[in-house]
């Protein structure tokens, strides 16, 4: 196709077809507006190729909903296999016949002289264009990875692996594993290597602890009663507040604790990498990661205290009393520590 041929008038053109683009076009149609979803894949992609093959998704489907979506299950249902959460998704878009153009991506957005947009895309038959009135961006966070510099200073004979690229512990050789990044993803991943007998260190950051229980209830529920879920992100005390999803298994708890009990040797932040690729270099903060966790899990649980105690105690008495022995690591024991 020519690119200087006339281009397609259209009321909105939607950038992404991830969740946020999806239920966004939700809204354009039950609304009635025009538009069109340009993906440039396969709509929910990150989810289809950058997944390791035991993921399940995390939080009760409650909260993994596409917009509209009925299945039939319980809100509290959670721990589901990726593959059925991914069935589940495409009938959906299947019966909302949401207009998504697959494998469509978008080079530029720019302004024309009457105010509209002129989108330029890139698609399986050529380069299309698109008049639109209105642009919704909603390409999603977290769509490329980012590799540290120094991990170029690694040597042909260590294998690197990123989300997206490792699938199981059999695919990786044999030998002491480092992961590096201590949130939700990391922590899962090593307490998976660990579980399947191998070496395991953990270069740690600074993640705040979350149960994944309280008071009879998946923590998922909590984080939506008392506004965290729905929170601005001017509200939201940036650097410090800003992640507040639950660094948990998708049934259970994990923390720095759980991990260490496992036999994972826990070490501060990576730092750096020697230029000959034989000693990594972390730095000196893993008590002050561990104790930052303890401090995010402290303050959670103080917000959910916080809203029981305001509310008619009618709804009070729904849940059950809080378990004193409630902590991010559910142990006094003290974490294992690695040499650095």
């Amino acid at each position: 196709m020519n690119i200087t041929e006339r281009a397609e008038c259209i009321d909105t053109v939607v950038i992404g077809g991830g969740h946020a683009g999806l239920c966004m076009s939700y809204v354009l149609q039950r609304e009635g507006r025009e538009h069109v979803v340009l993906e440039k894949a396969r709509a929910l992609e990150q989810w289809r190729s950058a997944r390791w093959d035991s993921f399940r998704i995390n939080s009760p489907i409650a909260y993994s909903r596409l917009m509209g979506q009925v299945d039939g299950l319980p809100d509290t249902r959670r721990s589901i296999p990726l593959g059925e959460m991914i069935r589940m998704w495409d009938e959906y878009i299947t019966q909302r016949r949401f207009p998504i153009r697959e494998w469509s991506k978008v080079l530029s957005v720019a302004r024309t002289d009457k105010g509209r947009f002129m989108v330029c895309v890139e698609c399986d038959h050529g380069l299309q264009r698109y008049d639109a009135f209105n642009v919704v961006a909603a390409p999603g966070n977290y769509q490329f990875p980012r590799i540290p510099s120094f991990a170029k200073h690694l040597g042909s004979e260590i294998q690197q692996f990123r989300v997206g690229t490792y699938t199981n512990p059999s695919a990786i050789q044999n030998g002491a594993i480092l992961v590096v990044g201590g949130g939700q993803t990391g922590m899962q991943l090593s307490e998976e290597l660990a579980g399947a007998g191998r070496d395991v260190y953990l270069a740690t950051s600074k993640v705040k602890g979350t149960p994944r229980n309280y008071r009879g209830e998946d923590v998922m529920f909590w984080l939506d009663r008392i506004g965290i879920l729905t929170a601005p992100k001017e509200k939201c005390g940036y650097p410090d507040d800003h992640n507040r999803m639950p660094i948990v298994g998708h049934d259970h708890p994990i923390s720095h604790h759980s991990l260490a009990r496992l036999g994972i040797k826990l070490l501060g932040r990576l730092r750096d990498i020697s230029k000959d690729g034989a000693t990594a270099i972390f730095r000196d903060d893993l008590h002050a990661n561990i104790m930052f966790a303890q401090r995010g899990y402290e303050k959670l649980i103080n917000q959910i205290e916080e809203w029981i105690a305001s509310v008619d105690p009618t709804v009070r008495a729904r849940y059950p009393a809080a378990d004193d022995r409630a902590s991010v690591g559910a142990s006094s024991a003290t974490p294992g520590i690695g040499a650095t």
